[in-house]
Formats: structure tokens, sequence, C-alpha cells
């Protein structure tokens, strides 16, 4: 429930807009405020948005929102026509890890949009909470965000905030979902010179300290990357207007300690004090962390397929959530993992859907090699691009691996299969111990799991 916080300029509790009722505040900021509300029609929470620019308007003792003087009526009226060309924009969108906008409408004066309640803590209660994370849970984070905001950059979208308290982290499952966009106050900056820029520091590029300044890709892109920094260094990147006069962010990849040295240098270049210094796109820059499009895309896909079809198995649970090199881990995992909540998972999917939950794998060029490798390698890659894996099937893949190890001691492609399997299988049991419904055999048998990759390693 929302704190009990009195916001004056906010809708009372009980208030009726149209067939929602109005809870609480959830939050509230220089262009809006939020509430909790109910659906009376469909018997759900939501969260609805109010536009009220407080440079420009206020409420009225009738709840009316007004402009604060004649001089102020267009650019209110301007900003107005932003927030709801941003809303049916919103409103075409269907990704998991984006805010879900249901319907917008004009009431009081103003606008309003009706989004899907996202339940849980944002990114920046988890980090302040716990300070880092470690490399398995970022980037478990990390690929899906950048999954949907590739999807809203072809759509021609631009996020424009994005910060740890506009991640958050779904109670239900643990998957991140990215809300709360800045592009109608962007749009109002530039209109309106008598409301300050409204940027984030830390988190904003350069560009978006102007009103003239060029934005595209590379401006989510840099707050992204700065995301990714605050979870491996605990603090903040320092405001971009500090790096004019001596850029403090130069080396900071050399004190990561425990992190993947290409991962860190590609977070890095997103962090480019100049913007054509960055990655062009976020496909571009997932490939270069470690991601690959066209399988990260077609996971989230398959996730979605099976989730308009009420299918959560722990494969399609998972998919959409985790880094495409995970992929073969992720198959690993499923059959390695026989706790109980796998067969829980498993059962509630009908088989139909669960063939359609597929991991994609992109095999790797092998030289010549002895016969009985390669026989290995083909046995590892066929159950491993199977996304309903027995445990058996599961532990051959492994011991496959193991076999070729055995039998070549100096073969790093197996050496690198194996060591992704167990290591990115390590940072999902993490994720999946942070669910509260866990029993304490599921959490007990979960821990034993950790155990037993860390003797693998």
């Amino acid at each position: 429930m929302p704190k009990p916080i009195k916001y004056l300029n906010a809708l009372q509790p009980n208030s009726r807009l149209k067939e929602y009722e109005i809870r609480g505040v959830l939050g509230s900021g220089g262009f809006g405020v939020t509430y909790q509300g109910y659906d009376r029609l469909l018997g759900k929470t939501v969260a609805v948005k109010e536009f009220l620019p407080n440079d420009l308007a206020v409420r009225s003792g009738s709840r009316q929102i007004l402009p604060k003087s004649s001089a102020d009526r267009d650019d209110f009226a301007w900003g107005l026509d932003r927030f709801l060309d941003e809303a049916r924009v919103l409103a075409s969108f269907d990704h998991p890890n984006i805010v879900r906008v249901y319907r917008f409408f004009q009431a009081n004066g103003t606008g309003y949009i009706v989004m899907d309640y996202a339940e849980g803590e944002t990114l920046k209660e988890l980090l302040d909470r716990e300070r880092v994370l470690s490399p398995a849970r970022l980037r478990a984070l990390l690929f899906p965000l950048l999954d949907g905001l590739q999807d809203i950059h072809e759509k021609g979208v631009l996020h424009r905030d994005i910060k740890p308290g506009n991640i958050m982290i779904l109670k239900k499952d643990g998957s991140p979902v990215l809300i709360d966009f800045g592009a109608a106050r962007q749009a109002i900056n530039a209109k309106s010179r008598s409301i300050t820029a409204i940027v984030t520091p830390g988190y904003a590029p350069i560009e978006q300290y102007s009103t003239r300044g060029a934005q595209g890709p590379e401006t989510d892109i840099y707050a992204m990357a700065a995301v990714a920094f605050r979870a491996i260094t605990g603090e903040r990147p320092d405001d971009a207007t500090n790096r004019l006069s001596g850029d403090k962010l130069k080396g900071w990849t050399e004190k990561a300690r425990g992190w993947d040295r290409n991962f860190l240098d590609t977070v890095d270049r997103g962090l480019s004090f100049n913007k054509e210094d960055r990655p062009r796109s976020v496909a571009e820059w997932r490939t270069a962390l470690g991601g690959h499009d066209s399988a990260s895309r077609a996971l989230a896909s398959s996730s979605r397929v099976a989730e308009r079809h009420g299918v959560r198995s722990f494969t399609a649970r998972f998919a959409k959530r985790v880094d495409v090199r995970w992929a073969a881990s992720v198959a690993g995992l499923v059959g390695l993992l026989s706790f109980a909540a796998y067969f829980y998972f498993l059962e509630q999917s009908s088989p139909s859907i669960g063939r359609q939950v597929e991991v994609i794998v992109s095999p790797l060029t092998v030289g010549a090699q002895d016969p009985v490798i390669e026989e290995r390698f083909d046995r590892a890659r066929e159950v491993t691009v199977d996304a309903n894996l027995t445990p058996l099937e599961a532990r051959a893949a492994i011991n496959a691996y193991l076999e070729i190890l055995d039998r070549d001691p100096e073969n790093a492609t197996a050496e690198a299969e194996l060591v992704d399997v167990v290591d990115e299988s390590t940072g999902l049991i993490e994720a999946y111990l942070t669910y509260p419904e866990l029993s304490p055999e599921q959490h007990g048998e979960a821990e034993s799991w950790l155990e037993v990759f860390g003797d693998l390693n």
C-alpha cells in the first residue's frame, strides 16, 4: 500500500476517475502524480499517472487542473498533447520488460494514463540495500531490459529517463520492468524555457543538458550503462557536466574485480562522454556485451507466446530474464535443477506450448577433431537446444563435456561451454533464491546446487 504521506496537490483517496477509484499516491514529481488505483470494472489494481506540471499548472478546489496564468496556457496545452501522444505510443507496446499501458483519457482539465501496477521494488531500493550486484545477477536484469529498450527504439521512441528508480523488479517473478518514460518531459523542456531541464545527475548524458541537444538511442544507452556502472561499483557515475573539466570515470574498469574484461570495457564505451563514441544501437551494444541479437529476441518472443497461453513453465519464467550467452546454461539448468520448483512449473505447461518455448544456440565452429570428441559435442549440443530437458538428458550433456576434457584437457571450446553452463547456471540459481514463495526444502536444495557448481569450478 502507498505510504501515508499527504500530498496537498494530489487527488484525495476514494476519488473517482471514470471506472477507477484512487487509493493513494505512489509518487509525485515535477510533471505529475502517480496514483495507486482500482479498476472497479475489472476488479484489479492499476497505476494511474496524472499530467500536472508544477511550473505550469495548479489544481483548483474543484479538482480541475488549470494553467497558472494566461501566459502558461499554450505551453500547458502543448505539453498535454505530448503527454497523450506518448501514452498512445506506449499503449501499442507489448513487451514483458516495458510497463504496459491499458488506456489514456482526459478529465479534470488534464490527462491520465492507466498502466499495469508493477508491484515490487525498484532497482534503486535493491542497490541501496545490497550496494552492488553479482555479474550473473546484473546480466539477468540488464539483458531483458535491453531487449525491451530495442523494441521501443525500433518504434521511434526514446525513454530519456533511465535510472535505477525507474526500473521495477517485480515481486511475482523477479523480472525487471522499465517504467516512467521521460519523452514528454523532455519535449516540454524544449518547448518552454520556463521549465528547468529535468535530468538525473549521473545517468543523463551531456546532450540532455541542453534543449537543443541531439538525442538518439545513444542517449538511452548512456543511461543504461550508468545503471550498470552503479550496480558494478556501488557508486553513481559522475555528473556529465563535471566530466567537462576532467573525466573522473577514466580507469574505473581497472578497479572492478571479478568481472569479465570485455563486459566492463563495453559498459565503459556506453558511458563515453561524446555521443559519437557510444554504440549506435542497442543491438550493437548488447552484442558487444556478450548477447546475441536474434537469439535474445527469440527468447523474449517465445516467452510472450507462453504467457498469452497462461503458461508459466520454468523455462518460460526465466527465458525473458537471461543473457543469451546463457542459452545452453538455461537448458542445462532445467535438467540439473531437479528440485520441486522445476517439476511444479513444468507440470503446468501443456506439451504443445512447451515446444514453442525454445532456446536458440548458435553452434561454435570447431576445427578438425577426434571423431569421438565431435560425437560428444554433437551429443551435448543436441540436448542443450531442447528447453524442456529431463534431468537425465541434462546430466548427459554435462558428462559429454567432461568426457571431451578427459580426452583432450586443452580443448578450449569444451571448457568454455562447460564453464558457461556452470557459471551462468549459478547466477540463475541465485536469482531463483530471491523468490519469496520458495519453501525451506526448495531453498535448501537450490543452495546445495550452488555448492555442486562451486565444486565443478
